[in-house]
């Protein structure tokens, strides 16, 4: 509740006249607000506003496991993409290394005949 000027006025001429030290009475009429809007909060303005961050804090939350569940899930999508790609590499590797094995032993089939070849013609 506050205190009207005229009211804080009549009480501090009061405490005064009864020998308060100023200072006192000051410090006193200071624990009263002078405007509406200095008001102290109430136990259930409190309660209420408590109540209304728990609810905000409880749908972000909700929110942020919302958006972790995606990001997990996009997670595994990436990891089962890249073993596929890895699987493909493997692959084509051990494609490429049969082609070139077997380019390698058929030119050294080849290498031999002539080299046979060679030999034989050279007798």
């Amino acid at each position: 509740m506050s205190l009207s000027q005229k009211s804080r006025t009549a009480i501090y001429e009061a405490l005064s006249d009864m020998g308060t030290d100023p200072d006192a009475v000051e410090e006193f009429l200071s624990h009263f607000p002078s405007r509406d809007l200095d008001e102290p909060v109430t136990k259930e303005f409190l309660r209420a506003e408590t109540a209304t961050l728990r609810a905000e804090m409880a749908d972000s939350a909700a929110q942020l496991r919302t958006e972790m569940a995606e990001l997990r899930t996009e997670m595994a999508e990436l990891r089962t993409e890249m073993h596929v790609g890895f699987a493909d590499i493997r692959t084509e590797m051990h494609q490429g290394f049969q082609r070139m094995t077997l380019s390698l032993a058929a030119l050294m089939v080849s290498t031999t005949g002539v080299m046979v070849a060679a030999v034989t013609i050279a007798r």
